[in-house]
């Protein structure tokens, strides 16, 4: 399926990825995937368990090389976009220093970048997911959900184009996620990037995207595309209206069904 947009910045063509198995047989876990996505857009992506939703993050950000096809970030090759220090990543297990603070580790991607304020930055945004007062501590001091938190903070503090969230909220609970759904959308309103986020919540999804791509069992490809037409910001109050719910349930209904459809 194609997601296309005259106004695009992320694309991919015919990409498909598989792995080479001990045995010296291939997994195809990405299948012949082209998609559009426009400048400044959030994408929430969401599918079965082990679909190859990681890898098409891996892919696109140019952490992982594809098979075949081709991707471009506003006409950059993602390892261009990546020397450039465009990239933003948080993914499923954040990985940190643990002899470097919170503050040090967050303050790792701006220090490559050169960015100028970076201790600023790094200050400001910890304090803005509620981390201020643990700037000094280390990784072992800090629970799951904090150094979610962290990694979130890390992965914004060069100011990137691209961002992409491998499930980064994963380790929060059902209030906590809520509210710092809140804050990605005030930071994204604010800076606009260009933002790819891996959820198992279609309730999340629906919130924070302005299309939502449901991905079929692997090898995978983009089983529906729905662009969500709510107007931002979009408050809290929007999870009890009665078209994000419809919303909801028809992608529900579209995730079942790849389920179904397993073979």
């Amino acid at each position: 399926m194609k997601v296309t947009s005259a106004n695009s910045n992320v694309s991919a063509s015919q990409l498909s990825y598989a792995y080479k198995l001990t045995t010296g047989e291939s997994l195809a876990v990405l299948q012949d995937i082209s998609l559009t996505v426009e400048r400044g857009s959030f994408t929430s992506i969401v599918g079965p368990s082990g679909c190859g939703k990681t890898t098409l993050l891996l892919c696109i950000s140019g952490l992982l090389a594809p098979t075949k096809g081709s991707v471009a970030l506003d006409g950059l090759s993602p390892t261009i976009a990546r020397e450039q220090h465009k990239i933003g990543y948080v993914f499923q297990k954040p990985v940190f220093f643990e002899w470097l603070s919170i503050l040090e580790n967050t303050l790792l991607p701006a220090k490559v970048a050169g960015v100028a304020n970076g201790v600023d930055r790094a200050r400001l945004l910890l304090d803005r997911f509620g981390l201020g007062g643990f700037a000094e501590r280390y990784p072992h001091e800090l629970s799951g959900g904090m150094l979610s938190r962290a990694a979130l903070a890390r992965a914004l503090v060069h100011d990137p184009e691209y961002v992409f969230l491998d499930e980064a909220f994963n380790h929060l609970d059902e209030a906590l996620r809520e509210q710092i759904n809140e804050m990605l959308q005030e930071i994204w309103l604010d800076r606009k990037m260009t933002v790819f986020a891996i959820t198992h919540s279609i309730s999340e999804a629906v919130f924070l995207a302005d299309q939502v791509l449901v991905m079929s069992q692997k090898p995978s490809f983009v089983q529906l595309h729905r662009n969500i037409p709510f107007e931002r910001p979009r408050p809290r109050s929007l999870l009890r209206d009665q078209r994000y719910l419809e919303l909801v349930d028809e992608i529900r209904d579209a995730l079942k069904a790849t389920h179904t459809n397993e073979t």
